[in-house]
């Protein structure tokens, strides 16, 4: 096989595959999904659009508090349940309101801490319980994280 011939044949491999890939999702302003992997319009939240904002999952339930919305930070914490495709308000996060914050989840507990409020970048972290639909305060992290952070969990 040539050089050349080669240089074809991975071209042609690369061009179905991202064919393939670019073909998987599909944006819809349907509510049912028709394949994995396909876009699809859920509920609206209740609360105020906002961005900087955590989110993690606890049993199938996703939940999504803080953030910013181009005036203030916030500390209001949401629940969505996907059978009903809507969103319940849950007990506010009991820390400062802030932006940039780090929320995860383990063991079906969630966290939240860090963060910023426009003065001030945080330590502190809290321990949230869907059963209680209740907050603990948790030791600090120790240090703050230097502007720009975006850390992933998952």
């Amino acid at each position: 096989m040539t050089k050349q011939n080669l240089i074809k044949i991975v071209s042609l491999a690369i061009l179905v595959a991202s064919t393939t890939v670019f073909q998987g999702c599909k944006k819809s302003d349907s509510t049912a999904a028709t394949a994995v992997g396909d876009w699809v319009k859920g509920g609206v939240l209740s609360g105020t659009d906002r961005s900087n904002a955590v989110a993690f999952e606890i049993s199938g339930f996703g939940y999504l508090g803080t953030g910013f919305d181009g005036t203030s930070r916030m500390n209001d914490f949401w629940k969505y349940d996907p059978n009903t495709n809507g969103w319940t308000q849950r007990a506010d996060f009991p820390g400062p309101a802030r932006s940039e914050a780090i929320g995860f989840s383990i063991l079906g507990k969630g966290y939240i801490g860090l963060g910023y409020d426009g003065i001030n970048r945080f330590k502190d972290f809290y321990e949230y319980d869907t059963t209680a639909n209740a907050w603990t305060a948790k030791s600090d992290f120790g240090t703050t994280l230097p502007a720009q952070t975006h850390p992933v969990t998952g």
